[in-house]
């Protein structure tokens, strides 16, 4: 059942960087600036290391942070990358005069501001780290036997919505025999959209094949790769390989989340993945960890709100049946995130600290890698820290913030790389809410979170979706009726202790909207009230209905993490 949880947390926690464009609106020809390497070739990120945006900022993207992502007279002065020509000169504004949405001077001969040119002059080589072989070099994938398998989506509409999860299902290239995946490269088609990609795998065969929108039961057995904006490409430890083919994974899943804030209606995207695979079996399979705090409420106009998840002892001893070897740590949340650190703990003192994020900025997340690997054993604590600010900047907030999918929501949350992969878990989750933990003990009245029965829940909230008089009694639809009727067909539900406190909100603002149930819900706290007429009724379908059953019946399992 904890399978469920992490693997639907590694959804939406992969995504750790977005790099949106239209920062490029705020500064001249931002859509225009060249790479400097490659002919033809467009900057997307240009205040970012990679070419995609995302990841760590370079200097110009430093100096536009620093002026509050505004264009102005003294970054357009400003040599960032110390080429001897102004920002100002590289992006066809020598006269530091542009504003958004006004004329530039000029639209030719517009070079990089944020790297040094000519990149491979003796100059360039000695002040700056990116060269034209770029910061992403796997060597794996060049020795002999290596083999690649590209997964690329058809030309794929993309939705208005904000958020899309769209999902392809692939055969693996051969699975009479066994094999490590050693690395992963993106293609990237559409960089407006794209947030980030997921890489499931499953032993049989997905009903759904082709381009769909993705559900919660459909090929995610194992996670295998992450990619998101600011990425390269993943490389794995020359000892580590994730496993697939023969007696294993035999369908690969890819998961992307396209990101369209702007609503645009004329959007498509073929993006997807290269892998490279070899026969040659590494001596260990990787593995996923996750963890973090899920009960966030972050009041607004704050300076600084600071929150704190700890995997408890009880939890590592449970979940690993040998110590395992970390390689890689990052921290996750979105743009509220101000600063925070992953610490390792044991025998009741600080071990390690993994990560340690003095000033965190969503779009540039810092992973932290160790070759020679970090040892996690049973028993030991991990504590992951995050402060948040709502005051100002693109930071400010006039309402609460809770957490949430959202990049307008937030997170907290540990992603941690290791290996040896413990057996039969997709990865491993180390969640709380609250001082709940995702470890509780399982007795013989269910799964128990504080004074909640997440056992009894499920129930009862599943006998309330299959009764025929709760479609026909509450205003599925519309949310804005509560009769005597629907409010009885309820009472349960309002009387269970998972719908009290801090936690209760949490599942009336995560649970009940994911199955149409949020405006029944929010209707029914206002209190009662009676439909105008009998036509005010809506009935769910069938089919609708034995979706939602199945669904929540799997979301409130994912909550209890038994």
């Amino acid at each position: 059942m904890k399978s469920l949880v992490v693997v639907c947390l590694w959804v939406t926690l992969l995504g750790a960087a977005v790099a949106y464009p239209y920062y490029a609106d705020g500064i001249p020809n931002g859509y225009k600036v060249p790479h400097p390497c490659k002919q033809n070739d467009m900057w997307k990120g240009v205040g970012h290391l990679t070419m995609g945006g995302g990841g760590r900022n370079n200097q110009f993207g430093k100096d536009f942070k620093a002026a509050g992502y505004q264009w102005t007279p003294a970054l357009c002065r400003m040599d960032s990358d110390r080429d001897n020509r102004t920002n100002g000169e590289e992006l066809g504004d020598p006269n530091c005069v542009w504003k958004p949405n006004h004329v530039v001077d000029r639209i030719v001969n517009i070079t990089h501001p944020g790297v040094c040119e000519p990149v491979d002059s003796p100059y360039c080589r000695s002040i700056q780290e990116y060269t034209c072989d770029g910061l992403y070099k796997c060597n794996a994938t060049e020795e002999p036997g290596v083999m690649e398998y590209d997964m690329r989506f058809p030309h794929t509409p993309v939705p208005t919505a904000e958020t899309t999860y769209i999902c392809n299902v692939f055969e693996v290239p051969d699975d009479t025999a066994t094999f490590h995946a050693i690395a992963f490269e993106p293609f990237i088609n559409n960089s407006n959209i794209m947030h980030h990609m997921t890489v499931f795998g499953c032993s049989t065969k997905p009903k759904q094949v082709g381009p769909h929108l993705c559900d919660m039961v459909t090929c995610r057995e194992s996670v295998l790769a992450g990619w998101t904006v600011g990425v390269e490409g993943v490389c794995l430890p020359d000892n580590v390989g994730v496993r697939f083919g023969k007696d294993s994974i035999k369908y690969i899943m890819i998961e992307m989340h396209w990101n369209n804030p702007r609503n645009v209606d004329h959007y498509t995207d073929s993006s997807g993945m290269k892998m490279f695979y070899t026969s040659k079996l590494r001596k260990y399979d990787e593995g996923f960890l996750t963890a973090g705090q899920l009960d966030l409420e972050i009041p607004p106009g704050i300076e600084s709100h600071t929150v704190q998840s700890t995997c408890q002892s009880r939890c590592t001893e449970r979940e690993l049946p040998y110590p395992i070897n970390i390689t890689k740590v990052n921290l996750h949340m979105h743009y509220l995130g101000k600063s925070g650190r992953i610490e390792l703990h044991r025998n009741g003192t600080l071990y390690k600290t993994l990560a340690d994020d003095e000033y965190y900025f969503y779009e540039s997340p810092v992973i932290y890698s160790y070759d020679p690997p970090v040892e996690m054993r049973p028993g030991d604590v991990l504590k992951t820290v995050c402060t948040f600010k709502s005051k100002d900047g693109i930071r400010k907030r006039n309402t609460t913030t809770y957490f949430g999918l959202g990049t307008q929501d937030e997170m907290c949350f540990a992603l941690v790389n290791y290996y040896p992969k413990v057996p039969n878990k997709p990865a491993i989750a180390c969640i709380q809410f609250s001082d709940y933990d995702s470890c509780p003990k399982n007795n013989e009245n269910g799964t128990i979170v504080g004074n909640c029965n997440y056992t009894s829940f499920t129930s009862s909230v599943t006998n309330m979706l299959g009764n025929t008089s709760f479609s026909t009694s509450c205003d599925v639809k519309g949310g804005k009726y509560c009769p005597a009727e629907c409010k009885n067909i309820m009472s349960n539900l309002y009387a269970d202790n998972c719908m009290k406190g801090r936690l209760g909100k949490y599942n009336r603002r995560m649970l009940f909207p994911l199955f149409k149930m949020d405006k029944v819900v929010a209707a029914c706290d206002l209190g009662v009230s009676e439909f105008p007429s009998t036509s005010g009724s809506t009935a769910l379908t069938q089919t609708l209905l034995a979706t939602l059953i199945t669904s929540l019946t799997l979301c409130v399992r994912m909550l209890s993490i038994g």
